[in-house]
This record gives C-alpha cells, structure tokens and sequence, in this order.
C-alpha cells in the first residue's frame, strides 16, 4: 500500500515518550541497541507510529535518513511486519527517536525523524516478513543554527564539487548548522545517517 504525506526530519529535544504508548507484542525483537564504550553511554532508537487507535512502537530493525539543505530529504525505516498493518492509514505520525543512557546522568530521548506517513511497502518469505516505511519532504533549516566542533573522523574525502565528505560518529547536528574542522568552519549541507544491528555511521557533506 502507498500513502502521501511528509516528514520533519528536524532534529528536536524531547522528552521521553511514555503516555498512549501501545506496545506491539514482539518479544523476539529490540530496539536497535548501540554502545558506545568510549562515552560510556547505550543508545538505542525507536521507531513510533500514531493510529486512530493510539500511539504503537514497532521494533524497528533498521533506519537511513537523508537530510538536504535543498531539495527533498527523506527516511526509510524497517521493522519486523503485524497484524494491525491495515491500521496504518495516510496522515498517520511516524516518529524515530535517539534514547542516550549515561552512567553518569540521567536518560535523554530526542526525536531525530517525525511527520506524516508516505509509503509503505510489504516485504513477505518463508521466514520473515518486514514492513518498511518510507516518507520524504523539503527540509525546514533550522531557525538558530549552531557550531559544532569536529575532532575525531572516521573518514575525510574532497569531494569534486568543492564541498567536503566527513564519516563521524553520529553527532547532533544538521544541515544548516556549522561544523569547525582542521581549523576551518564550514556550513553543512547533507547529512546521511545509517544505522542497523551491526553498524552506526553519520557521514556529514559540508561547503
């Protein structure tokens, strides 16, 4: 089934999402988990829909985004597929949120991609069926751009457009904001993030 919509892929504080939650009872799946020993801190993402019924968490098995500072940005998200997937309907809210547990302080929950569903495609096999969800639309730029300082990479190309290519860690940042690199500031203009069970990549293309 498809459905038009679109989706704020805005990074914004938020609080941990608890009330009208519906669960969906997946017991052989998690959220995807990530640690990061080097902060020590767990970080796991959520993936949540809300249906004229309430607000449901599907175990979301994987998730790329893509931010633009022109042109169309989007998310694709897969999680395991249900029973209640007729109850998905055009206009429906689709919400991945990033929850950081610290050793040293309390939990934070940031909602990294939310809007309206756009489309969705059923997956079917022998042994497993996955739902996977997609959704797109102009990205807002940030009202108060902010300065983020590069340190640590994981991969730095020139690319032939003049703009630079960064892999990080993922970071808060996001298109429009300004990254300070090897002594230069620069503007970002793309960001592409990954994530699944094996992998957590940012890669960040800046002019």
């Amino acid at each position: 089934m498809a459905f038009d919509g679109s989706l704020n892929l805005a990074f914004t504080a938020s609080a941990p999402m608890t009330q009208g939650v519906l669960v969906m009872p997946f017991s052989a799946y998690a959220p995807v988990i990530k640690l990061d020993t080097e902060l020590e801190k767990r970080v796991t993402y959520h993936l949540y829909v809300t249906t004229q019924n309430g607000q449901v968490e599907l175990p979301i098995k994987s998730f790329q985004s893509r931010l633009r500072l022109e042109g169309t940005s989007f998310v694709s998200a897969v999680a395991p597929a249900f029973d209640g997937l007729a109850d998905l309907n055009k206009g429906d809210q689709v919400s991945i949120t990033q929850r950081v547990e610290y050793f040293s302080k309390d939990a934070t929950e940031s909602e990294i991609a939310s809007g309206k569903l756009t489309q969705t495609y059923l997956s079917e096999s022998s042994d497993k069926n996955t739902l996977q969800i997609n959704a797109n639309q102009k990205y807002q730029v940030p009202g108060a751009p902010k300065t983020v300082e590069i340190q640590q990479v994981q991969y730095v190309s020139n690319q032939a457009d003049g703009n630079l290519l960064l892999r990080i860690r993922p970071t808060d940042i996001q298109p429009g904001d300004q990254i300070f690199f090897r002594g230069v500031e620069r503007r970002v203009r793309e960001i592409v993030l990954i994530v699944d069970d094996t992998l957590s990549v940012m890669e960040v293309q800046c002019g």
